[in-house]
Formats: structure tokens, sequence, C-alpha cells
């Protein structure tokens, strides 16, 4: 069910509340973060859709205006140690499989493939 919106009044997205104040620094930085994301999904868009059309020139209209307020090359530290806890995390999960593909001598275990040892005839 929609519900009117008064007038001169601005309708909030569907699920989510007007925030009243400003936001902490952890939240400040999470929502950063989101925007960030929200980033490299719009730039694989536009390797989909090009930037020569409307969709695509609309794409890019936002990638510059989102890349004004979440710079790619700015971090911050809850964000860096979040991506390497992240990191860290991945590692133990990988680990047994590719200690599985060194005993085996599977490529990507660090064996490499291996030369020679086959039969010359």
């Amino acid at each position: 069910m929609v519900m009117p919106v008064a007038p001169g009044g601005p309708a909030s997205p569907a699920g989510s509340s007007p925030v009243m104040g400003s936001p902490s620094p952890g939240n400040q930085v999470a929502g950063i973060a989101k925007v960030r994301q929200a980033l490299k999904l719009l730039e694989q868009a536009i390797a989909d859709l090009g930037s020569s059309g409307e969709a695509g020139a609309k794409v890019l209209k936002c990638i510059k205006d989102l890349a004004s307020i979440a710079p790619a090359n700015q971090t911050t530290a809850g964000a860096e140690s979040s991506q390497l806890a992240m990191l860290a995390a991945r590692a133990r999960q990988m680990a047994p499989m590719l200690a599985l593909n060194r005993a085996q001598g599977q490529p990507g275990g660090g064996a490499g493939p291996q030369m020679g040892g086959g039969m010359n005839g």
C-alpha cells in the first residue's frame, strides 16, 4: 500500500526510514564503504552498457558524482582492518584446498606442473 506524501515533503525509498541528526563516525565509514561497493558495480555495468548510449551516460554521471564523495584512494583504518580480517578468513577457508592441491601436484597449489619424467620412447 502506497502512503501519500505530504506536499513538499520528500518520499523515502521503500523499506527505509529518514535519519535524523548526523550519523556516528562508524556509520559514516560503513556508508562510504557501501558507496565504494556501488561504484565498483557501476563500473562493471559500464563495461556491459558502454558509455555512448543514454543508460551508459547516466551511469557515468553517477560514477563521477559518487566518486567525489567516496574516492577510491581514500581509505580508513576501520575499512583497512576489516578488509584484512576478511582476507585472513578467506585464506583460512582456502588453506585446506590449497594443501590438497599441493599434495596432488595440481597447478595453483604452488607445486607447478611437473616437467619430464614421462616415457621417452
